[in-house]
């Protein structure tokens, strides 16, 4: 069976998406899948995908689209499946979302293809909202033509219920990285080591933006986040900020670190993971991670490690942290954000949050893969 994966986040942003997406690919392998790649970069580069639910359907434009991209066009006619990947991609009308949006429907209205999409979280109103405006329509609309949807945690599940569509719950790739590619090292924890990372509510960049600003709420949450820290870097614990060295990295990462060296020393120490293992060994030694990541919460959780979420872009942490029985994440925006964090910090420290089984989010994982396996066995 010939397999067209879509959303390929392979070297892309931290290696998180990178490790999921490997993941993905591999447990497609395993099931006897022979792939094709389309990237993130090559969705985000597409030529004249529609800019509104409006033009979704307007037959000069699906011809222009055609016209101008042959060779997506080219890798679904030759592949009997289309997957794709959504992970935190499928929210709101911007171009990313409306990329994968616009290539299921090609692929299902054109080419008549089974098509997938696995390993996400979806939230068609940028949150939980289900007003049924254009662009939730535009959601339910091209979600009731896919053959098979696997959503990564309960709050999206519950969204895409509630209008109609058939979903399976399902979790992210992560975990299977961790499991199959990955040695611990549970003798080296750096009991002194508090981890931050970014969240994609921060600058809500990614390579394509330019330009865009932090609301000042997310500043003030940053601000709080530096000053409930003080506190524990003079009793002694070191605060390090973990970084992704790839060659598409998270724009809003570079953006929080500039802010953190502005605000705390020039010299603030940064983690430059340049693999996948360093990158999960940083996390597997930290005493503490304090992320708005998607990702790295989940290695945390899978490593041992103890963290506080905080949240991210879309409400995907609040689901993420739901899905894993933790408490739901603090608000960058909460004016109250450093007393809790006070408060949350040495907690974290000195108790052991029970991490979730890694044997369970994998098998959760692996429910993604559920209609391949039906269709492997014809």
């Amino acid at each position: 069976m010939k397999v067209l994966v879509v959303n390929d986040t392979t070297g892309w942003y931290h290696f998180g998406c990178t490790a999921t997406s490997l993941a993905l690919k591999k447990e497609l392998e395993n099931l006897g899948c022979e792939l094709s790649s389309f990237s993130i970069l090559d969705c985000n580069t597409l030529d004249g995908v529609p800019s509104s639910a409006g033009e979704f359907f307007d037959k000069e434009i699906l011809e222009k689209f055609i016209a101008h991209n042959h060779n997506l066009c080219e890798l679904i006619e030759n592949n009997d499946v289309i997957v794709v990947n959504g992970e935190g991609t499928l929210h709101g009308a911007k171009r990313g979302p409306l990329s994968l949006l616009y290539i299921v429907y090609i692929a299902k209205s054109l080419f008549k293809k089974n098509v997938q999409i696995v390993n996400h979280s979806v939230y068609p109103n940028d949150g939980i909202s289900v007003e049924d405006n254009e662009i939730f329509s535009l959601y339910r609309a091209i979600y009731k033509t896919l053959d098979f949807v696997a959503i990564r945690e309960p709050i999206s599940v519950s969204i895409m219920r509630s209008i109609g569509i058939d979903v399976s719950e399902s979790f992210d790739c992560l975990p299977l990285y961790i499991r199959h590619y990955y040695q611990p090292n549970l003798c080296n924890k750096q009991n002194d080591l508090i981890l931050l990372a970014g969240s994609a509510a921060w600058f809500n960049l990614n390579i394509f933006t330019s330009g865009a600003q932090a609301e000042a709420p997310l500043k003030n949450g940053l601000v709080q986040l530096i000053k409930a820290l003080q506190p524990q870097m003079m009793a002694g614990y070191r605060v390090k900020f973990l970084y992704s060295d790839l060659e598409y990295p998270a724009k809003d990462d570079q953006e929080m670190l500039s802010f953190l060296k502005s605000h705390i020393d020039p010299s603030f120490s940064v983690i430059h993971a340049r693999s996948i293992d360093s990158w999960l060994r940083s996390i597997e030694e930290a005493q503490l991670l304090i992320s708005g990541r998607f990702h790295h919460s989940i290695a945390a959780a899978c490593l041992g490690t103890k963290f506080i979420a905080l949240n991210s872009n879309t409400p995907k942490m609040a689901g993420l942290m739901k899905s894993m029985g933790h408490p739901k994440p603090l608000i960058y925006s909460d004016f109250k954000l450093e007393n809790k964090l006070i408060k949350a910090i040495p907690r974290a420290i000195v108790n052991t949050n029970s991490p979730y089984i890694l044997d369970n989010l994998c098998k959760k994982a692996q429910n993604n893969f559920s209609m391949i396996r039906k269709l492997s066995l014809y």
